[in-house]
């Protein structure tokens, strides 16, 4: 799974580079595409997830990260 939807996410970014995307997935999902670009986003990071939630992501890489969801 993590295979698929990180190369889905490298051709959406790719494909839109410049322009502002969005991609909605669950937790588990968004963890593995952000662990990709960086590492530290693992499962320490998924646990600690709110249900819902929402992150702001800047990608050149993984550039910043940003928690928009107010509980």
């Amino acid at each position: 799974m993590s295979e698929k939807s990180n190369r889905s996410s490298k051709t959406h970014i790719k494909k839109h580079k410049g322009k502002k995307i969005e991609i909605g997935t669950h937790g588990l999902g968004m963890t593995l595409m952000m662990n990709h670009f960086d590492p530290a986003y693992g499962l320490e990071f998924l646990n600690q997830l709110k249900k819902p939630d929402i992150y702001k992501m800047l990608f050149e890489d993984l550039k910043e990260v940003t928690r928009l969801w107010n509980d």
